[in-house]
């Protein structure tokens, strides 16, 4: 069967216009072939023996002539499943422009079919059409084994069954994607997602997707499915929508997975198991996360997931969206099971279901909560509670919700306090405390904070007065902005600048070295700050908001790379 579908597949690639020219060079890595034109591109896809080879692209490259090519099918994917591509691709900042596959019955559909041990860096696929059957994605179908992407972007449209990602329809196999972003409108049925469809014992890190993403079983603003992976430093702002396991970043977290430092902003809707950030989260954790976007479902529906089972943690994580559901409803977590784990974390937003409906937790059962708080109304008819719905042998510890905007004089774990008391610091930190069992670490260590964490902060004006986590929060002290030597690290301009919605901050840092990049206003106040970076090439794109994901205002506003001692500052403009 395989060698009559490779069979079928070699007669449509022979069915093209024609073989394409051959671009300069020699495919090796010191003497690269050098794609210039859609007929080179062409014959780079016609051309299965070069797949192992070198390429660098050297101009941008118009393919919008690949809908009118095989019969309406378009363009024949580099590498398929029994000849994958094995090479390298630098695309050296340059583009492919729309890029058009209509092959709804196929595997392994995007600019790369399926990859081994291929690296894939520096390249746009911009408003791409790509329609496939399974593992499908604007840039690769399949990133197979030990295959890296980096720096890669798409926008358009990409739509298929089963693995269907913006960028990437499935990554495994110890392949990563990094310092990547797709803004594509993404729709499929299985494993769909913005930027990844699935991602299969593989690395996502410091990558984005901003396009609304519709799907079935799982559905994810960045990745569809998280399976034995790890997602870092990311975020989403599309708007996602499915069925069963939908989530603002990820549609279902699990199997030994972690989602750490990311966000989504997105709305999301589904059917069951839908929450802010990840739909289902199950023997996963995530840490230092957090969702602004209103969550709808039927049950198990969560501001941040909606289902957390079997020793899954959630820490040091927030939402702020409104939550509605019909049962197991919560602020953070619907259903929350089997030895989870929820600790340093709360939300704000309103709640509102059927059955088993409470400000943080809908359902909790055989498993712990501590150090975590909500504010918003709850309302509902059966097991309702200011923090927590229903409570089956669980361990609700030094918890509180308000009962003044709440809503709500009871609940099934946690204790209640007014406004005032949630305002003031000693609640959460004086064993004084009616509930307190043990004190939340602050900064500064006040009453009985013996902790030196810091996890929590507290100074009356940020989040409306309430506790916040220290390290999602905005706002330092003036500091002076001293340019540095650029032989340690290099800064460049922003682009475009002045910009709206959206510009990119490209800078490199020297050997042995790492670095921290930040975003202050004008007052000096931390905006935006990012993660570590290593020595190497890297670019960041920022958004216009801050560090909880609130858009900033028009003005100036300076960026800063920090390294050793040394630094250096630009400005840049945002107009609204």
């Amino acid at each position: 069967m395989k060698k009559l579908f490779l069979f079928a597949l070699l007669l449509v690639t022979t069915g093209l216009l024609a073989d394409g020219v051959q671009p300069d060079g020699s495919g090796t890595e010191a003497d690269p072939y050098q794609v210039e034109t859609l007929d080179n591109l062409l014959w780079v896809s016609t051309t299965d023996s070069s797949w192992a080879s070198h390429f660098i692209q050297t101009a941008d490259i118009d393919a919008t002539d690949t809908q009118n090519w095989n019969g309406g099918e378009g363009f024949s994917p580099i590498g398929f499943n029994d000849i994958r591509f094995t090479g390298a691709y630098n695309g050296q900042e340059h583009t492919i422009d729309g890029l058009y596959m209509n092959r709804p019955t196929l595997d392994y559909m995007g600019l790369f079919g399926k990859t081994n041990g291929a690296t894939i860096e520096n390249l746009g696929v911009i408003n791409v059409n790509v329609i496939g059957q399974g593992k499908v994605g604007g840039l690769v179908g399949e990133n197979h084994d030990d295959s890296f992407i980096s720096a890669c972007y798409s926008t358009g449209s990409v739509s298929g069954n089963e693995e269907v990602g913006g960028l990437v329809g499935k990554s495994r196999g110890n392949s990563t994607v990094t310092d990547c972003h797709s803004t594509v409108g993404v729709s499929g049925e299985g494993d769909v997602g913005g930027l990844v469809g699935n991602s299969f014992h593989s690395t996502i890190n410091g990558c984005h997707s901003t396009g609304n993403v519709s799907g079935d079983y799982p559905a994810g603003g960045l990745v569809g499915r998280n399976e034995q992976s790890t997602v870092s430093d990311s975020y989403s702002t599309g708007n996602v929508s499915g069925g069963s396991h939908t989530g603002g970043l990820a549609g279902c977290n699990s199997w030994d997975s972690s989602i750490s430092n990311c966000y989504s902003t997105g709305n999301v809707s589904g059917g069951s198991s839908v929450g802010g950030l990840v739909g289902h989260n199950y023997e996963s954790t995530n840490i230092d996360c957090y969702a602004t976007g209103n969550v709808s479902g039927g049950s198990k529906v969560g501001g941040l997931a909606g289902g957390h089972v079997i020793a899954s943690i959630i820490s040091n994580c927030y939402c702020t969206g409104n939550v509605e559901g019909d049962v197991f409803v919560g602020g953070l977590v619907g259903l929350n099971t089997n030895v989870a784990i929820i600790n340093n974390s709360y939300c704000t937003g309103n709640v509102s279901g059927d059955d088993d409906v409470g400000g943080l937790l809908g359902f909790h059962g055989c498993s712990t909560i501590s150090q975590c708080y909500s504010i918003g109304n709850v309302s509902g008819n059966t097991d309702v509670g200011g923090l927590v719905g229903m409570n089956e042998d669980s361990t609700v510890s030094s918890s509180f919700w308000n009962i003044e905007t709440s809503g709500q004089a009871t609940s099934a774990g946690g204790t209640g306090k007014t406004t005032a008391e949630m305002q003031d610091v000693a609640t959460y930190t004086s064993l004084a405390t009616p509930g307190l069992d043990a004190p939340w670490d602050f900064a500064g260590n006040p009453f009985d904070d013996i902790g030196n964490e810091d996890y929590w902060d507290i100074d009356g004006t940020t989040n409306s007065g309430y506790p916040f986590l220290s390290d999602a929060g905005v706002g330092i002290g003036d500091e002076e902005a001293v340019p540095a030597p650029t032989s340690a690290i290099t800064l460049h301009p922003a682009f475009p600048n002045p910009f709206n919605p959206t510009t990119t901050i490209r800078f490199s840092v020297a050997k042995r070295q790492s670095a921290t990049l930040q975003i202050f206003n004008l007052r000096g106040q931390l905006v935006k700050s990012y993660a570590v970076f290593a020595a190497g090439e890297h670019e960041v794109v920022w958004d216009g908001a801050d560090n909880s994901g609130r858009g900033v205002g028009s003005g100036v506003y300076l960026y800063r790379l920090q390294s050793a001692g040394t630094q250096q500052v630009r400005k840049m403009v945002l107009l609204k």
